[in-house]
């Protein structure tokens, strides 16, 4: 015991790591009571879903014009990943036709290990936003809706403004002046890239 009145023992902090361990891993907690009849509810409802799994992600493979390989990695090392990490049993992880959809937009004409990279970085997005518990960004999303009739017209104006003045930036580096005046092309190239700072 300390100055403050605060206890320090050994089985507290042992306790107190278990906890985190079990919010981080829910595998942990749930694993010791796992029996037969769930075992087997979780049987049926795994050869479901990989029955319905398989030829869907060879479409969105074929979707997001992939080798079908790639649709079946993403659809079974996100679901063997979520059985260790997942907080909710209800929840059906695999690829759908909007990521589909948005890889054949990023990555068209490129090689594929730009795919696996695109698909490592966005993994590194969500690991980062668990790490720093970002999840109250995605809880707040419904108050846009509810805050709705509290938007004031000048407001809206404003970042009609701000969206049309960052798309015009971006056509700035397009604009061809004489070879004469490199230090303008240079400075409108800066300026077109700088956008991305705003």
């Amino acid at each position: 015991m300390d100055d403050d009145g605060i206890s320090f023992d050994k089985p507290k902090s042992v306790g107190g790591i278990m906890r985190l361990v079990k919010k981080r891993l829910p595998i942990v907690g749930w694993a010791p009571e796992y029996d037969r009849t769930a075992a087997i509810a979780d049987l049926v409802a795994g050869i479901t879903l990989g029955l319905t799994l398989v030829p869907q992600s060879i479409a969105y493979a074929s979707l997001a014009n992939l080798p079908v390989q790639y649709g079946l990695y993403s659809a079974y090392i996100g679901t063997m990943l979520y059985v260790v990490l997942g907080t909710v049993k209800e929840v059906s992880i695999g690829p759908t036709s909007l990521m589909a959809l948005l890889t054949l937009q990023l990555c068209r004409g490129l090689p594929l290990e730009f795919v696996v990279l695109l698909t490592f970085l966005a993994g590194c997005v969500v690991l980062c936003m668990g790490l720093l518990r970002l999840e109250s960004l995605v809880d707040n999303i419904h108050l846009i809706s509810e805050k709705w009739a509290h938007v004031r017209i000048p407001d809206v104006v404003l970042g009609v403004v701000c969206c049309t003045v960052l798309l015009m930036l971006r056509k700035l580096k397009d604009v061809r002046v004489s070879p004469k005046r490199q230090t303008l092309q240079k400075t409108l190239w800066l300026l077109s890239i700088g956008r991305n700072a705003l």
